[in-house]
């Protein structure tokens, strides 16, 4: 590999390995308009944290809604207030066997007005202390999320720290009802470093947290279940802690590769920082009278030091003279990552698709695309492989997240998940109910009139033209067995469970509550 800068050599660095294609040669009666390639960017396993110096900044919402009380009796907020002290504790254990860590927390506890809990400087004595005074907040009030981003930016430790050791991580179980609510007006007080958000429930407003992802360069989660919150945040923590590479940008020639952010066929991608054991699988394709060499070139930077890398390798196992090759002679490999790129364009226009009409063609193509997987799981004996479980559950969310008040988020964070190749997905799918202006279970499916929900009576004549019911009844996409759902997904590395693990320890039942003074 060769350093556009040479420094002290370190494992933070970025491979590219498992290059595979579908046909060496033109296919016989080849349905497919394309040829595929799939290749891997690998980071390696790092033996030691790459960030040494990190200071975290939470912005915890505590408005009125934060009192809804989970399955087991507590609230939000307590589970949120409750993750905080595992990631705490955690993060002592951690620096117990690093001395030369430094750690430091800011919580800003927020409604419409603020609450600035101060620093936790990981390792101090007063840790009791701090916790002590987090486990007196109560919920209360609206919620002011431009304000609360404030507060940090306008932190003076915070905004003198290096960009490249702070992050600020939001969490949120509502909408912005006080201040600036658009994503743009927010982000005016974004008061830098890594961005993280996290919707927290369905009644977060997803579509806002994902625009302001999108235009600070961060990152959208969502907690389906607030006993879930550990996973996620252990999931974050770990990124942060063990970030290997950063800056990543991949440009292919010879070939396209697909990109699930935007949804198309490109010759570069982008990607904000891998942390350590990731592998992100790139799928290309090119056409089948191609006589280019494929090139994928990676240019990234180590996390730590700043060392920039460039790196390229080049492909030739395709000839377009070659005698033609059988379907039978597919690369199973590259036709499973053939379904997750038509998996990654489900999800996409299922959550960015508003036109009344190609919605009902798109869900006519998922169930297609539902009975193509589950046909080529039967044949090639995958009914138990995790990577195409995870596959048929994401087109569960896309198909039945199309007409969900809160599709937004479940389609939106299983994109992420399936598109990042993250470890934590969600899975409690209690709320996601095709209803949102119209039942088309009476259109679609061969009955009555459909149900308009948001009025009594007939549905609204801006919808009716498009409802002449089929002649036969449309099939639907079913949640998939129970073991095909899963907590964590296909994609999770050991160290990444462990963190989780850590991070996500339940609420003891013999809890105090301590009411604020």
């Amino acid at each position: 590999m060769t350093s556009i800068t040479t420094q002290t050599t370190t494992e933070n660095k970025l491979f590219i390995e498992n290059y595979k294609i579908l046909q060496n040669g033109p296919e016989d009666g080849a349905t497919l308009s394309h040829n595929y390639h799939t290749v891997d960017l690998v980071t390696s396993l790092l033996s030691i944290m790459s960030i040494q110096e990190l200071l975290l900044a939470f912005n915890v919402d505590r408005s009125g809604s934060m009192s809804t009380k989970a399955k087991d009796g507590y609230s939000s907020l307590e589970h949120t207030l409750h993750t905080a002290k595992n990631i705490i504790h955690y993060l002592e254990e951690l620096k117990d066997e690093n001395p030369n860590l430094n750690i430091r927390l800011l919580i800003n506890a927020f409604d419409n007005k603020m609450k600035n809990c101060g620093y936790l400087n990981i390792g101090d004595k007063n840790t009791k202390d701090y916790i002590a005074n987090l486990e007196k907040l109560h919920p209360r009030g609206t919620t002011n999320i431009s304000d609360a981003f404030d507060v940090i930016k306008q932190d003076a430790i915070y905004n003198s720290t290096d960009e490249s050791k702070k992050a600020h991580i939001l969490m949120t179980d509502g909408q912005p009802n006080n201040g600036k609510t658009s994503a743009e007006g927010i982000l005016e007080s974004n008061p830098g470093g890594a961005q993280v958000y996290i919707g927290y429930g369905t009644d977060h407003n997803a579509i806002l947290l994902q625009k302001m992802a999108e235009l600070s360069n961060g990152a959208y989660h969502f907690v389906d279940s607030v006993e879930n919150a550990g996973m996620v945040y252990g999931e974050i923590i770990h990124a942060l802690l063990y970030a290997a590479v950063k800056d990543i940008t991949v440009t292919v020639t010879g070939a396209e590769v697909y990109d699930f952010t935007k949804n198309s066929w490109t010759n570069s991608v982008k990607f904000n920082s891998f942390a350590s054991e990731h592998k992100q699988s790139l799928i290309l394709r090119s056409s089948w009278d191609s006589v280019d060499i494929v090139s994928v070139n990676i240019v990234y930077t180590e996390t730590g030091n700043d060392v920039i890398h460039s790196k390229t390798d080049t492909f030739s196992c395709y000839n377009c003279t070659n005698g033609e090759t059988k379907q039978t002679d597919r690369d199973i490999v590259v036709e499973k990552q053939m379904f997750r790129q038509q998996v990654l364009d489900g999800l996409w226009r299922a959550r960015y698709t508003e036109d009344y009409d190609l919605k009902q063609k798109l869900k006519t193509e998922l169930i297609t695309l539902e009975k193509n997987i589950k046909e080529f799981m039967k044949t090639k004996n995958l009914e138990d492989d995790a990577f195409m479980q995870k596959l048929a559950t994401d087109l569960y969310v896309a198909y039945n997240g199309i007409d969900s008040r809160c599709g937004a988020a479940f389609i939106g964070s299983r994109l992420s998940t399936q598109g990042n190749q993250r470890a934590y997905d969600v899975n409690n799918f209690d709320q996601l109910t095709r209803q949102n202006a119209v039942d088309l279970g009476d259109a679609i499916f061969g009955g009555a009139t459909p149900i308009y929900r948001g009025s009594v009576g007939r549905v609204p004549e801006r919808f009716s033209r498009n409802l002449s019911a089929p002649t036969a009844p449309l099939s639907t996409i079913g949640l998939p067995k129970p073991n095909l759902s899963r907590q964590s997904s296909c994609y999770t590395t050991p160290t990444q469970a462990d963190v989780m693990r850590h991070c996500s320890q339940q609420i003891p039942h013999d809890l105090d509550d301590v009411e604020e003074n």
